[in-house]
């Protein structure tokens, strides 16, 4: 008989509770607003029509990932200096690029400075991709997004807080519900799957955040 003994876990980042501070609700309510806008929607919705054109082995209405390095790294350079340490360490074979997620400009600092070649996707979340009009600008000029429709952390504890009589948050918990849509869809998950794979097919590479311990650490690889 093999006696099976479970891995010790005492190294690996633990999540905490989210607190339901005035700033994490004002982000829940700008999040349940930037759910509603139609310009967003517009956004997403164009998106996943190109996804679904992707996974039938149709083109997409992506520019070349020269001149967006190009672009993105105009942009990044207006505002920041920027110093790379380790060139040599940056993949130019297709793959899929997990960043440490610190700010919401990772996506756009990174793709200043990759490779054009492997062209990355970003797949991440939708409102905050889309949630500025600067950032609709620029994705919706260059392409190349894989928008997730989800419920944040902060958005379930919210509702948990309502389901366990906390009454103050039971509206903004019924907004959300309305709203927002959970991530629960099977045709939009199939949708994006499929297009990932066409994707890593044809050579492309795939760009994610995880967000488990948003700016707090490193993520850790569990085997």
């Amino acid at each position: 008989m093999t006696n099976l003994q479970s891995r010790p876990t005492s190294n690996l980042p633990v999540e905490q509770p989210v607190e339901l501070t005035p700033d994490v609700l004002d982000r829940v309510r700008e999040g349940v607003v930037t759910a509603q806008d139609r310009r967003v929607r517009r956004y997403i919705d164009k998106d996943l029509e190109e996804l679904s054109a992707i996974a039938h082995g149709q083109a997409d209405g992506r520019v070349s990932g020269r001149f967006r390095r190009w672009m993105m790294r105009r942009f990044i350079k207006t505002f920041f200096r920027v110093r790379i340490e380790n060139r040599h360490y940056i993949p130019t074979q297709p793959n899929v690029l997990t960043a440490n997620h610190l700010s919401h400009l990772d996506p756009f600092l990174i793709l200043a400075f990759v490779p054009p070649h492997p062209y990355y996707y970003i797949l991440g979340d939708a409102r905050t991709l889309y949630n500025k009009s600067w950032k609709r600008w620029l994705l919706g000029w260059a392409g190349g997004v894989i928008p997730l429709e989800r419920w944040w952390k902060e958005e379930m504890a919210v509702m948990a807080a309502a389901e366990a009589g906390r009454e103050e948050f039971q509206e903004l918990s019924d907004a959300i519900k309305e709203h927002v849509p959970n991530g629960s869809s099977i045709q939009q998950m199939r949708q994006i799957d499929q297009a990932v794979q066409a994707l890593l097919a044809r050579s492309d590479g795939i760009m994610i955040f995880p967000e488990g311990v948003w700016a707090i650490g490193k993520g850790v690889c569990i085997p």
